[in-house]
C-alpha cells in the first residue's frame, strides 16, 4: 500500500473511533512501527491530528475536552461567586 492511502486509512480510522494505537496499527497495515511513527508525524505537523504516547487522537477532540474543562470552571466560579 502507499503511503498516501495508508495515511488516509488511518485519518478515517480516526474519525470512526477519535484514537488510534500506534501497535494497532502496525499490526493492521503490516508494517514496522517506525513505519506508523513516521506517518503519524507527517499528519501532525500537517495539524491533522495529535501524538499522544502510543498513538494518535484528533485535533479536535482535544479541542473539546478544553472546553468542556474550561465550561465546568466558568460554572465552578460562577457557583462560587453564590
Amino acid at each position: 500500500m502507499l503511503i498516501q492511502g495508508r495515511q488516509e486509512i488511518i485519518m478515517e480510522m480516526l474519525l470512526d473511533k477519535a484514537s488510534v494505537k500506534v501497535s494497532e496499527l502496525a499490526q493492521i497495515f503490516d508494517v514496522s512501527i517506525e513505519t506508523i511513527r513516521r506517518d503519524l508525524d507527517f499528519l501532525g505537523k500537517q495539524g491533522r491530528l495529535i501524538k499522544v504516547y502510543g498513538g494518535a487522537i484528533l485535533e479536535h477532540v482535544v479541542a473539546q475536552e478544553v472546553n468542556q474543562i474550561r465550561s465546568v470552571q466558568n460554572a465552578e466560579s460562577t457557583l462560587m461567586e453564590w
